[in-house]
């Protein structure tokens, strides 16, 4: 399975806008109620279109989940945690090519009390001219400090140091 990420990503990105949008006109004082009226059919026209971008990709989560229902991933945690993992390395487009991410969402610590070894669902993806999802499927569950294992190529390695060794004060 190789499924392009970009709309999702795109649709998603709508969603957090909106939603910034509606937020900040219910919070303003000075808002009228149609402006408020207005940002929120804004929010729920953008999560229907994300909704509609993501269908494939619920699809083959189900798919890949079957029966579970403890430890699972919807579309929007999938993509909001592509998202995230972009923003966080802070490096060019250019310098992700070829970078590839396996990651846990729902990775947490058990007692060893616990018996067994519970599953969780997780992905992986690709970044070649955006983000492409290779794979969808569940495993043990990792422990936080490995919810998200990064693969570096030499330009996202060079690149990450030369962030953290030239910056602005």
């Amino acid at each position: 399975m190789k499924m392009n990420m970009n709309k999702m990503i795109e649709a998603c990105k709508t969603v957090q806008r909106a939603q910034l949008h509606y937020e900040w006109y219910r919070d303003r004082r000075r808002s009228t109620e149609d402006e408020i009226t207005e940002a929120a059919q804004e929010l729920e026209a953008a999560k229907e279109s994300f909704e509609k971008t993501a269908e494939q990709l619920t699809a083959e989560i189900k798919k890949a989940e079957g029966r579970a229902t403890a430890r699972t991933i919807t579309a929007e945690n999938l993509v909001e945690t592509l998202i995230e993992i972009e923003n966080r390395l802070g490096i060019t487009k250019k310098s992700m090519e070829g970078i590839r991410v396996v990651v846990d969402y729902n990775a947490q610590t058990f007692p060893s009390a616990y018996k067994y070894r519970p599953e969780s669902t997780f992905f992986v993806a690709v970044y070649n001219k955006g983000w492409k999802l290779t794979d969808i499927r569940r495993d043990w569950t990792r422990s936080p400090k490995q919810a998200v294992q990064i693969e570096h190529t030499e330009d996202s390695k060079k690149a990450i140091i030369d962030r953290m060794t030239h910056f602005e004060i």
